[in-house]
């Protein structure tokens, strides 16, 4: 029997357990080690400094507990502190939710219009948009901020009017029109993907990280055995965090309050 890997990731909030859901459903035998920074959400207003030393301290914590990989489940944090995050421990194999899916779009889109829509600190690294012309100089990225989708899908709004008209008011503008995909570059952004499908036209496919991410992970490691077990941990509790995380891994989750940060 091939030994148990611990999965580490991390998020500012719910939208990491987008990523997590996911990852379960493709490996159900992984076991997850999962951290919301909820006293410091939204990573996306946060500066580049700021997310790189979250991210370190998150990352140690996670390698500290026994992780055998570490997954950064936040697009924000991807950009910013990807390499932070990685030479914490060169032995330990580091994956972001950009990189794979910068991937994907090159091999599905090589020739084409790929809109990309997250949080303000996501869109002003332009990091897509590198990464995507270093290796796919064809491809026409379009990107835009929407800063209040994040937030919203935080406090697990259910109001169907003031969720499609939020969504609405981001993807009729001007910078989204007419393109063959868009990325979801924030993992909250999932939890609003049927008011996000109802303003697409039919032709422009939904690029959700969540799910390449758990094919990259099914890819990369062995086929697993025996009991699964999740850890879910945050550095605030929240009643909206819990009831997420409930609501996708079941009543029996718990989630329990773990603050790493000095100082806070």
């Amino acid at each position: 029997m091939n030994k148990p890997i611990i999965l580490g990731m991390f998020d500012s909030g719910v939208g990491g357990l987008t990523v997590a859901h996911a990852i379960r459903q493709r490996m159900p035998n992984i076991n997850l080690l999962y951290y919301g920074d909820t006293l410091h959400l939204p990573y996306g207003d946060k500066g580049p400094e700021t997310l790189q030393a979250y991210s370190r301290t998150i990352g140690r914590y996670l390698l500290s507990r026994g992780a055998d990989l570490l997954l950064i489940a936040c697009n924000s944090a991807s950009a910013y502190a990807y390499d932070a995050v990685r030479v914490i421990d060169s032995q330990k194999p580091t994956l972001d939710v950009i990189r794979p899916v910068v991937q994907h779009l090159g091999n599905t889109w090589p020739k084409g219009t790929i809109g990309v829509i997250g949080t303000r600190a996501t869109i002003r690294s332009n990091i897509y948009t590198q990464l995507l012309h270093m290796q796919f100089p064809q491809i026409k990225v379009k990107a835009l901020a929407t800063p209040l989708l994040a937030p919203f899908a935080e406090e697990g709004i259910e109001d169907p009017q003031l969720r499609s008209a939020l969504v609405a008011h981001y993807l009729k503008q001007p910078e989204l029109q007419e393109i063959d995909a868009l990325v979801l570059a924030c993992t909250h952004y999932p939890l609003l993907k049927k008011e996000i499908r109802a303003q697409l036209p039919s032709h422009t496919q939904i690029v959700d990280p969540a799910e390449i991410l758990a094919l990259e992970l099914q890819n990369r490691l062995p086929a697993l055995e025996g009991q699964s077990h999740m850890e879910c941990l945050v550095s605030e509790w929240t009643p909206a965090f819990a009831q997420a995380a409930q609501l996708m891994f079941g009543e029996n989750l718990e989630v329990k309050q773990h603050n790493i940060h000095p100082g806070t």
